[in-house]
């Protein structure tokens, strides 16, 4: 008689899936007493609490699992970060540098990137002539809803009803972190 891991399985844990010949073979049988022995012990590993101490050893020691992710999609804020950009470095050898031709100012556009974690949330700050333009980008969903950023240090706090279009503000803004809160 043929006695596969998933019978043994089965047998432990859906003695119901199991043919009768094979349930009293297994019975009548120590040929696989080990391997049912390890089952059961699984089996009854299952109905232990892990106690909280334990379950953040195991999630320290796995790089994808993070306490303080869970924490933020449980109130409902996560945390954005600088992006750290990857330069493009050009030589200048072959090319020639001038001055300016001309002694106005012309407008100058700055941007900022932010993202979690995760990298599952980007906010975009687009700075040009004393107006912000800020986009809120999600690599799961198309569209947001019912969003407040908040700014930091300054604690601004902004509120969109959808990511469809930017928030546009009258004025010059930075940040150094921005909370995104779902309401």
């Amino acid at each position: 008689m043929e006695i596969t891991e998933r019978d043994l399985f089965n047998y432990v844990f859906y003695k119901d899936l199991v043919d009768k010949d094979k349930v009293e073979f297994l019975e009548g049988n120590d040929t696989y007493k080990d391997e049912i022995d390890f089952f059961s012990s699984l089996k009854d590993s299952l109905s232990e609490e892990i106690s909280s101490d334990l379950k953040k050893k195991i999630a320290q020691k796995i790089p994808a699992y993070n306490f303080s992710n869970l924490a933020w999609r449980q109130t409902g804020v996560i945390v954005l970060y600088p992006a750290v950009e990857k330069k493009n470095k050009q030589k200048r050898k072959d090319k020639l540098v001038l001055a300016a031709d001309s002694a106005e100012l012309k407008s100058q556009h700055t941007s900022q990137t932010f993202s979690d974690e995760k990298k599952q949330y980007l906010v975009k700050l687009i700075n040009s002539d004393s107006n912000t333009k800020i986009f809120v980008f999600s690599t799961s969903e198309s569209e947001l809803k019912n969003l407040k950023l908040t700014l930091h240090p300054k604690e601004k706090e902004y509120l969109l009803k959808d990511n469809s279009n930017p928030l546009e503000v009258n004025e010059d803004i930075t940040a150094e972190s921005i909370s995104l809160e779902f309401l």
